[in-house]
């Protein structure tokens, strides 16, 4: 299967993605900026359990199912726990363990910048900070929160260096 997702950049039928410049570019910037807090305010109102933490346990469980056309999707679900807590919405205790699955035979064709439901920790994000809302037990989204924070982001420094900027 395979998604196509835009940002500050349109999808055009023959393009994934056209870099949009100037003015065009700052509108379409302050927009999904604006989509992105209305979609975070959307998931607080909706998750039992809003917290920041540090993901201390990550573990992976393989499974499939199929689907029409006799077609399989690879799923793995995984058991996350988090600590150092800071509860925002509900009550999330240290170690609790929750859970979420996602599809491993996805393909997602991305531009950038865009609000993205779900996010989820990586199996390199122990010891990491958090942002978490989950519902029911289950991990709607996650947002690693970098340990610095940067004057540029990291696709903003990708940029510069293919550029060849000095």
């Amino acid at each position: 299967m395979i998604v196509l997702m835009c940002g500050v950049q349109v999808c055009t039928p023959v393009f994934a993605c056209q870099v949009l410049s100037g003015e065009a570019g700052l509108l379409q910037q302050g927009r999904l900026a604006a989509e992105a807090r209305k979609a975070v305010v959307a998931l607080k109102n909706d998750a039992d359990q809003v917290f920041i933490g540090r993901l201390n346990k990550l573990a992976a469980h393989q499974g499939s199912r199929a689907l029409p056309a006799g077609t399989e999707q690879r799923v793995e679900t995984y058991q996350v726990m988090f600590d150092s807590i800071e509860n925002v919405k509900g009550n999330y205790v240290d170690s609790q363990v929750l859970i979420f699955s996602t599809v491993k035979n996805l393909i997602e064709l991305h531009c950038l910048h865009t609000f993205q439901t779900p996010s989820f920790p990586k199996e390199n994000g122990i010891g990491y900070r958090y942002i978490v809302y989950a519902k029911a037990g289950i991990v709607v989204r996650a947002h690693q929160i970098p340990s610095q924070h940067q004057p540029i982001s990291a696709y903003e420094e990708a940029e510069i260096l293919h550029a060849g900027v000095e």
